[in-house]
């Protein structure tokens, strides 16, 4: 009978441990060939230092990409116009904003000029010369080939 009230004892000492492995990291990103969807995801500090490095050397109108700790706009960096977001990206991560739990970073790096044809932005982008027009697609798809090593084990690569 002792064996049997030590091994449930223990067993529940086991399963009381299990959330500290099995972190939740939010929403998964989606990688794609010239943008990042970041929803709501719970990107660890030192990735997030590596992310911001590398984004500073980048034009500030190619991504947006805030962050909130336990719902509270802690950091925004970039410019990328919200007509060039996502949508089903920028309801998720509004949702996220309204969390009071939620803690992690939200929105878009790049952007995909097939999915905004008729996007009065996205022409105005490129009539203006802006860097982040359709005329540099190079520069978006280099600044998410360096992102991905970073952001791939948060989520998906389409």
């Amino acid at each position: 009978m002792r064996w049997f009230v030590a091994l449930i004892a223990v067993s529940l000492a086991f399963v009381g441990t299990l959330p500290a492995f099995a972190e939740d990291t939010g929403d998964a990103v989606t990688i794609e060939k010239e943008r990042i969807l970041i929803p709501g995801t719970k990107i660890t500090e030192k990735d997030q230092r590596e992310l911001n490095a590398i984004l500073a050397k980048y034009d500030k109108r190619l991504y947006k990409v805030k962050g909130y700790d336990k719902g509270k706009a802690t950091t925004s960096a970039g410019s990328l116009k919200d007509s060039l977001i996502d949508k089903a990206t920028a309801a998720r991560a509004a949702a996220h904003a309204k969390d009071p739990h939620f803690t992690g970073s939200t929105l878009q790096i790049g952007f995909t000029t097939n999915q905004d044809i008729g996007n009065p932005d996205l022409v105005t982008i490129q009539n203006t010369g802006n860097s982040a027009g359709s005329s540099n697609v190079g520069k978006r798809r280099d600044l998410v080939k360096r992102l991905e090593p970073i952001l791939r084990k948060y989520g998906n690569k389409k």
